[in-house]
């Protein structure tokens, strides 16, 4: 079955507009939850790498409220620069083909590899500033962009997050999220539903409730109902 005929429809999320909200920890979703990011070289044929939007479908199974969308990122190439701004955004679809941006952040992406090298691959992303509220059943596009901000073919790498083994493919047991978009607008396709870049290590943070307020956030409501209450009244007297 081709992902075209998977990944269907275009609804638009709607941002719970909330202030004050207890940031969700709820892994709601995953693809390679537990498998490291890797490349390797000769590259494969299906990613030559002048990638610098990447972004793939995805459907919630449920309705929920999504507060981050995180990745593990790992070197390419030639040593590594992770000093770079990398944006993840959720849109209704591919700009390309008409999709509106829902909401998006940016995040550096530095100490994805530790001082000394080491790989130690942390899950990355701040997170929205508030919960989106996305509908089960509908399809959303997720971007990624900055991946070859930094990318200086034998001097320094940029930031993957697909897997790939040694032989250049990716592992057997691989979860694909659907095959890869990239570049202008996320308007072409690479790959193929087993290809190495439609099968990102990505997780989706949320809940499947509204999110309740911090009792600080009840403080300042009640304050501010206080103060409306109280200038009703005044105005009565007058």
């Amino acid at each position: 079955m081709k992902l075209s005929t998977i990944f269907t429809g275009t609804a638009l999320g709607v941002t719970l507009a909330a202030s004050g909200l207890a940031q969700a920890t709820t892994v709601i979703d995953s693809y390679n939850y537990d498998k490291t990011p890797g490349y390797t070289l000769p590259r494969p044929p299906c990613c030559i790498w002048s990638l610098d939007n990447i972004g793939w479908y995805w459907t919630p199974t449920t309705d929920v409220y999504l507060t981050n969308i995180q990745t593990k990122l790992a070197d390419v190439d030639f040593g590594y620069n992770n000093d770079f701004d990398m944006t993840v955004s959720l849109f209704s679809d591919r700009p390309a083909v008409g999709g509106t941006k829902i909401d998006s952040f940016t995040f550096n992406a530095s100490s994805f590899i530790d001082g000394n090298g080491d790989y130690t691959f942390p899950w990355r992303g701040t997170g929205f500033d508030a919960p989106l509220h996305l509908t089960g059943g509908t399809t959303y596009f997720v971007g990624f962009q900055g991946w070859a901000a930094v990318f200086v073919p034998g001097v320094s790498g940029g930031g993957i997050n697909w897997l790939i083994d040694s032989d250049g493919n990716p592992p057997p047991d691989a979860q694909f999220l659907s095959a890869a978009y990239v570049n202008d607008g996320f308007m072409t396709e690479i790959g193929t539903a087993t290809s190495v870049t439609a099968a990102p290590v990505i997780r989706f943070v949320g809940d499947f409730t509204a999110p309740v307020p911090e009792p600080a956030t009840y403080a300042l409501m009640l304050a501010g109902l206080a103060a409306v209450g109280i200038g009703a009244t005044r105005r009565q007297r007058l």
